[in-house]
């Protein structure tokens, strides 16, 4: 594949962008459970969502209707 972007310049920076080590990603607020608050993930235009639905513990996320949670890869 990098060999392949070595011959296309501009999509260097595509491929970095989407598999890059760091990344954050956004939630809006779906519905409550009993114990948790259930977020969806709102994915960047025709991306597929990386993490999907976060459940998160009520004590915590209080009335928040928005979240941003980051992932960094370590390997």
């Amino acid at each position: 594949m990098l060999k392949l972007l070595n011959y296309y310049p501009r999509y260097k920076c595509e491929y970095k962008e989407y598999f890059m080590s760091k990344k954050v990603v956004t939630f809006e607020y779906e519905k409550e459970t009993k114990n948790s608050v259930r977020y969806k993930e709102v994915p960047d235009e025709g991306v597929a969502p990386i993490v999907g639905s976060l459940y998160v513990q009520k004590w915590f996320a209080g009335n928040s209707k928005t979240l941003e949670i980051t992932i960094d890869k370590k390997d």
